[in-house]
């Protein structure tokens, strides 16, 4: 299985190491592509105006000057070649994502941009209290795997969007029934 992780929290994220480990734990076939800056809040924009530029920062991992909607694109249509990924996993975000937050989230945006393609799409956020805001405790992989496998396993049956609070993952339609969308 061919996964792309993103995040919206930047290349470096303490949460893009936790997503990565989780998608380790699924497959060998593990490409990142994260915003080379922090873009958290820029929701499910696109960089329209602005040259993107792509650096390679380590064997399968690539820093794009622009958002996660950008990284989504740019991984599936162009790092990967004519290989799509499987799967999209996006996270894990700094902080909980709920309510009118998953309007802003660029997390949120990235798993969004993934289904548009027509692939599933998982967004992982973490929460934090002010007593842990500068050290989240994130949980090791295998609490976010089982959480996933459960989500994954689910399918979002029913289309549309489903929140699997206790997982804190969010699915994004169902991918049998999406269309693939050409950016």
């Amino acid at each position: 299985m061919r996964i792309l992780c993103t995040n919206d929290d930047g290349i470096h994220a303490p949460g893009l190491k936790i997503v990565e480990e989780i998608a380790r734990a699924l497959s060998d076939d593990v490409w990142i592509v994260a915003p080379e800056l922090d873009q958290s809040g820029v929701s499910h924009s696109l960089s329209l105006n602005d040259p993107l530029r792509l650096r390679e920062v380590g064997p399968r991992h690539f820093a794009v000057r622009g958002t996660p909607t950008d990284c989504v694109i740019m991984g599936a249509r162009h790092i990967l070649g004519e290989t799509m990924p499987d799967l999209v996993l996006s996270g894990v975000n700094k902080g909980r994502n709920v309510a009118e937050d998953v309007v802003y989230s660029g997390t949120i945006a990235g798993a969004l941009e993934g289904t548009i393609l027509g692939l599933p799409s998982f967004a992982l956020s973490q929460e934090f209290s002010i007593e842990t805001r500068n050290a989240p405790r994130w949980p090791r992989q295998p609490v976010f795997l089982d959480r996933f496998r459960a989500a994954r396993a689910d399918r979002c049956a029913g289309g549309g969007h489903r929140s699997r609070s206790s997982g804190r993952a969010l699915c994004f339609g169902d991918p049998a029934a999406a269309r693939p969308h050409r950016r």
